[in-house]
């Protein structure tokens, strides 16, 4: 049985933020060059990486990769 995780609140800021462009996390996805399931969970908190992370804010101008 699967753990259910709750989106940490750098990933709702970011659905916040995406939500106001009108993009969607498989635009996201493409425009970045990664694979949407894996934006999806990095955002969602299921999966970690900085990197990606780093790469979202910069990509959006979000200034803070903190949680």
């Amino acid at each position: 049985m699967a753990v259910a995780t709750q989106t940490p609140p750098w990933g709702i800021k970011v659905k916040k933020v995406l939500l106001e462009k009108s993009m969607s996390i498989t635009q996201l996805a493409k425009n970045l060059g990664y694979d949407r399931v894996w934006v999806s969970q990095v955002i969602n908190g299921k999966k970690q990486s900085e990197e990606l992370k780093t790469t979202i804010c910069h990509y959006l101008e979000l200034d803070n990769v903190s949680s």
